[in-house]
């Protein structure tokens, strides 16, 4: 009788004869579960609300840059022109610089481009190569760099009329970029997971319920616990991969989505099907407009409109099915039984060398869409602002960016679990350690006594300690920020953390290593030495070391923060290592030294080390009693006159600075590099598969020897 009517529940338990008590608890049982729950109600509609449909206007767009390059004309193309923002020169700067033999002085790159987009349709974008089709994405997210010398004319506005600002498109937009930069060592799951923390601001049920969502529209159930992977380790597939890097962006269920290059990489199928799930979308009531090149009769078939752009000029912009009488009306049919596609690319492609018929016949497309199209697009905006609704601020404040501890939290956990995922990096690293102690056992076995020979083959070990260990902890992050720079640079477009809790993040998890390999390494060479067996002098010992690890770690990571090029940092270190190796007044003596650079002795962390080294082996007295037949002792023949507690102290106050500078230049360095790159997009992850490898030579050695053994 649980399943009746309420009236029916009231006869139900009245026939069996229950008393009064029974009858009034199992009436509020059942009246009780036949209620809703508010709160589940609650977190059910603020799921299921329905976002706002976003129409996306630009009007009038111009973009020109100056022309550096004075040996090329304004009209070259080069692969991947496109993406870079001003490579390919329009028609009109070619036939200036033909008419009057001079190469242009500014390569325009966009010219008065106007239009709209608007929800539940999907928009492809096509065009040749240099037609300007990304920058034009990112003049709508706001993220175009205009160099010095530029003329950049910005209008694009959202529904009403309301601006679309940077930070608006961070809380209604999702930009996909054509790379997908993910981290080889997360799942897709994992990866949905941290944008959605990091950019909803809602409970952790209502987070994850997005991300399921997610995972649901984009297919991705079979691959949700697999590793993203990379060149050396198998992982996802490429169409996985491409749906990972979709979901990233669009897991905060943003009405207006962007794509660079959806299908690159991709083959014919895989790629039908993430332009299907796209469409998909579209037509749920978000606003998506992506460029495809070379799209598939499959895959053109499936846009609602199409946008053609050629040498940064509009040619076509309207619906799919308008564009076959269009083109004929113009005198250029598509024939039939072809990709249309394919057609018009041919027909918009500028040539490397054109005739003059060839300028007239792209200018004629120009003229054209001018004629009969602009003026229609022109007039509709107008229209289409006064009946569009302004957007709903309250759920606007959903996608706030999260606040530092979230952030950092955040960040440490992926981290980590990059480092325990990671198990190549701590395997190399202990085996550098290891090898490297064994060696020094071998050559150094058992040095107990104090005459001068034993003496001199301790303080060469001591030296050949404090470069090693300081070599191995600048190498070990000297690529930490070089490698992660365009995953970093994204992350900081779209909004999800800053550079403090970013730069915190990287310095902490490299603890465990600074602490745990220098404590390893002196386990191993401490007593086979045969250096001074007392528990004082061990832990000063390992004390020094610890701190000059630190150090080296603190300098990697300032070196690592100035260069975004690796090969330019690791070209660098040597020039700083090696005055610090000369300066240490181990190999000349610091008073031999000419006094104008004398000065340099005391930013040499080997110097204090050894200072601290030698203190802590060597007593005088030692050398008094056994009648050696050196005179003074090491601490007095190198000078070495600071004192323990000093050379501590100023290493540990350098090492700190050192810190804080590499925070700021990486800080530097990102506002000055994240706008070219986001303008640019020409992140390879090609030149990037060793993302988490180690640094060492012998790393690279064994990346290369696993790759020729693959082959």
């Amino acid at each position: 009788f649980f399943f009746q009517a309420e009236d029916g529940i009231r006869d139900s338990v009245a026939s069996r004869g229950l008393g009064d008590v029974y009858k009034r608890q199992i009436y509020q049982h059942c009246k009780m579960a036949q209620e809703p729950d508010p709160r589940k109600e609650s977190e059910r509609s603020a799921l299921e609300e329905k976002p706002d449909e976003i129409t996306l206007y630009w009007e009038h767009l111009n973009f020109s840059v100056p022309n550096k390059d004075k040996s090329k004309s304004s009209g070259s193309a080069s692969q991947g022109g496109d993406a870079k923002g001003a490579i390919q020169g329009s028609a009109q700067d070619k036939s200036s610089s033909e008419a009057s033999g001079q190469p242009a002085q500014v390569k325009t790159v966009l010219t008065n481009l106007t239009g709209i987009a608007r929800p539940k349709e999907i928009i492809g974008l096509l065009g040749p190569s240099g037609a300007g089709k990304t920058v034009l994405l990112n003049v709508f997210s706001d993220r175009l760099y205009a160099p010095a010398g530029a003329v950049y004319e910005r209008k694009v506005t959202i529904n009403n009329g309301q601006e679309l600002t940077r930070d608006l498109f961070g809380k209604i937009g999702a930009y996909v970029m054509q790379d997908d930069v993910l981290l080889e060592t997360l799942t897709p799951k994992e990866c949905l997971t941290f944008s959605a923390n990091m950019r909803l601001q809602c409970s952790q049920k209502e987070k994850d319920a997005k991300v399921q969502k997610v995972i649901s529209s984009l297919k991705l159930e079979n691959c949700i616990n697999t590793l993203v992977g990379n060149v050396l380790k198998k992982g996802i597939s490429g169409g996985e991969r491409k749906r990972t890097s979709i979901g990233v962006e669009i897991v905060t269920d943003p009405s207006l989505i962007i794509l660079d290059e959806l299908t690159s990489g991709l083959d014919s199928f895989t790629a039908w099907t993430i332009v299907k799930v796209m469409r998909d979308i579209a037509h749920s009531g978000k606003t998506i407009m992506c460029i495809v090149h070379q799209p598939s009769t499959d895959i053109f078939n499936l846009f609602d409109r199409i946008y053609l752009l050629a040498a940064g000029q509009e040619v076509y912009q309207g619906k799919k099915d308008d564009l076959y009488g269009y083109f004929e009306k113009i005198g250029k049919p598509i024939p039939q039984y072809t990709n249309p596609a394919d057609q018009l690319i041919k027909l918009m492609h500028a040539k490397e060398n054109p005739t003059k018929e060839d300028t007239e016949d792209q200018n004629k497309l120009f003229q054209s869409y001018n004629v009969e199209l602009r003026g229609q697009i022109e007039a509709s905006i107008p229209a289409e602002k006064e009946k569009a609704l302004p957007l709903n601020n309250e759920r606007l404040e959903k996608y706030r960016a999260s606040n530092f501890v979230l952030q950092f939290k955040e960040l440490m956990l992926r981290s980590f679990r990059n480092l325990v995922r990671n198990t190549t990096f701590t395997r190399v690293r202990v085996g550098q350690i290891v090898i490297l102690g064994i060696l020094l056992d071998i050559l150094f076995w058992n040095k107990s006594t104090y005459n001068e020979g034993d003496v001199r083959d301790k303080n060469g070990a001591f030296f050949f300690i404090c470069t090693a260990q300081f070599m191995l902890a600048i190498q070990s992050v000297l690529l930490t920020f070089p490698l992660e720079r365009g995953l970093f640079l994204r992350e900081q477009a779209n909004r999800m953390y800053g550079v403090l809790p970013y730069y915190l993040t990287k310095s902490f998890v490299e603890l465990p290593y600074q602490l745990v390999m220098p404590f390893l390494f002196s386990l191993i060479i401490y007593w086979a030495i045969n250096f001074r067996n007392d528990a004082e002098s061990y832990f000063l010992f390992l004390a020094a070391l610890l701190l000059l690890v630190f150090f080296g770690n603190s300098l990697g990571t300032l070196v690592s923060s100035m260069f975004s090029n690796v090969r330019a940092a690791f070209a660098v270190v040597p020039v700083i290592v090696l005055p610090l190796m000369l300066f240490a007044g181990y190999m000349s003596n610091v008073n031999s030294i000419v006094f104008w650079l004398r000065w340099l002795q005391y930013i040499s962390p080997i110097r204090y080390t050894l200072e601290i080294f030698f203190r802590t082996e060597y007593r005088e007295i030692d050398f008094i009693t056994n009648n050696s037949p050196l005179n003074p002792y090491p601490v007095t023949a190198y000078n070495y006159t600071i004192g323990s507690g000093y050379c501590f102290l100023i290493m540990a106050l350098i090492a700190v600075g050192t810190r804080v500078l590499a925070y700021f230049f990486l800080k530097l360095q990102t506002l000055n590099t994240q706008s070219a790159y986001l303008n640019s997009n020409s992140h390879n992850p090609v030149s990037y598969t060793h993302l988490t490898l180690p640094t060492s030579d012998l790393v690279q050695i064994s990346v290369v020897a696993v790759s020729l053994k693959k082959k």
